[in-house]
């Protein structure tokens, strides 16, 4: 079965053998970078009220940051955004920063877990780093996705700080042979 969705700049579909790719159109993608002002680091992917996703050079991962709640149609989007981010970069690390998140309904971490986390090994990554909040409903919700995780091929791992995180994600071997 295939079925699609889109909002904003950003369509997907899903049940096609490779994710649909939409890139921002570059008047569309520098209109962006001005409100937020220039990135000291990386290249921006994304920037939405509910999520951002950038290159972080420094570090060498692709970089999620959820802001605020985020509906289904935005939060598939957004994780098929970044493997648009880790396809152009080759990337092997992805940090997302979910201690803003409120909660990540059953259905979106079954199609996570099912659907977009074998993208995710599929596209090269090694390392999966999950930074939490300290307490309350969205960290049993992220730790609930982890858990879903089957792990084959991917580490994946939480933290309660970015730089815990970005540590961990630096010890990654960078073999994309």
């Amino acid at each position: 079965m295939v079925f699609s969705f889109g909002f904003g700049l950003c369509s997907y579909g899903f049940g096609s053998p490779k994710p649909h790719r939409h890139s921002l159109p570059n008047s569309k993608r520098s209109d962006i970078v001005r409100l937020v002002g220039a990135a000291p680091v990386g290249d921006l992917y994304l920037n939405e009220p509910w999520v951002s996703i950038r290159w972080d050079g420094v570090w060498n991962c692709v970089h999620t940051e959820w802001k605020a709640f985020a509906n289904s149609a935005e939060f598939r989007a957004a994780l098929m955004k970044a493997l648009d981010a880790i396809s152009d970069k080759r990337a092997v690390r992805y940090l997302s920063d979910t201690r803003k998140v409120k909660v990540i309904v059953q259905e979106d971490q079954t199609w996570a877990n099912e659907v977009w986390i074998p993208l995710l090994v599929k596209a090269g990554v090694k390392r999966f780093a999950l930074v939490t909040a300290s307490s309350g409903l969205g960290k049993l919700t992220v730790e609930d996705v982890i858990d879903l995780v089957d792990n084959k091929g991917l580490l994946m791992r939480g933290f309660g700080s970015l730089e815990e995180a970005r540590t961990w994600l630096a010890e990654a071997e960078v073999d994309r042979t």
